[in-house]
């Protein structure tokens, strides 16, 4: 379950990351977290 986590925060981190890319510094993925 850690794991899917940890892949999930990181897909959700790589995907902002790519889609705003007019601010360097994505969100934290801690949001991902918190959803489980």
């Amino acid at each position: 379950m850690a794991l899917l986590c940890l892949s999930l925060s990181f897909v959700f981190s790589l995907s902002l990351s790519l889609l705003d890319d007019d601010e360097p510094e994505p969100l934290p993925p801690t949001i991902v977290f918190f959803s489980f």
